[in-house]
């Protein structure tokens, strides 16, 4: 049983969402990638056009910033694998991702510890940015935002809870069946353009990251330990 504010019946254990007692939802890496995430959409926010269109500021913004081909290629932009995930273009997109670090991230990390999700997130970001950057190669339009952690994530957290309950209003779901629900939703707002069904990929990624970790546990506990060396063991030391 996590950490989590949960309580037991007889039969179920239910994981409360939302659920502040017993629960840290403010987790130390969640706070910063809360603030830097934050302030990235406010970046591109404050410079963007006032006739709904970016400006040349928040463009060049997006090209330094934003997973763009060309630079990263030529002028070695290595930065750009990571920072592209703090812009978002809109509001609504921002509140996803807060939302998923807070109810889902800070869950794992809990769970996990600070170093094994911050690894984790930056798999899914650097791995999924450059999948579906491949697409942008012929336009060379930068690559800004990204749904392929929001997949990662959530799936992460469907395997590792998944005997557990949430508690929906008035009904209790098991949270694998919570997480494809979202992830389904997640699917249809991908299906235009269809490019970015590449971000799903986010899912299998969720979902063997951590066996690979739980298998090499294992490994770790059933490795035989070497007995001591008792090669003096037996030498008859005089007085």
């Amino acid at each position: 049983m996590s950490e989590f504010g949960s309580f037991s019946t007889e039969r179920h254990t239910y994981f409360m969402l939302p659920q502040f007692r017993g629960w840290k939802l403010f987790t130390p890496a969640v706070i910063v990638l809360l603030i830097l995430h934050t302030l990235g959409y406010v970046v591109l926010a404050v410079t963007w056009g006032p006739e709904c269109a970016p400006s040349e500021l928040c463009s060049n913004i997006m090209r330094a910033i934003g997973l763009t081909p060309i630079p990263l290629i030529t002028h070695l932009g290595v930065w750009q694998i990571v920072t592209y995930d703090l812009l978002h273009p809109g509001l609504i997109h921002l509140i996803y991702m807060l939302l998923l670090f807070l109810f889902f991230g800070s869950g794992l990390e809990r769970e996990w510890g600070t170093k094994r999700f911050v690894i984790f997130y930056l798999v899914a970001v650097v791995v999924l940015g450059l999948i579906r950057m491949l697409p942008n190669v012929s336009s060379g339009g930068p690559l800004v935002g990204g749904l392929g952690s929001w997949c990662a994530i959530l799936t992460a957290f469907g395997l590792v809870f998944r005997h557990e309950r949430i508690w929906l209003l008035f009904v209790t779901v098991r949270v694998p069946y919570f997480v494809m629900g979202i992830l389904f939703i997640t699917i249809l707002v991908c299906l235009r353009p269809a490019w970015n069904l590449l971000w799903c990929l986010g899912i299998p990624l969720g979902y063997y990251y951590p066996k690979f970790f739980w298998r090499r546990e294992r490994r770790g506990r059933h490795r035989p330990v070497p007995e001591a060396d008792n090669r003096f063991a037996e030498l008859d030391v005089g007085d």
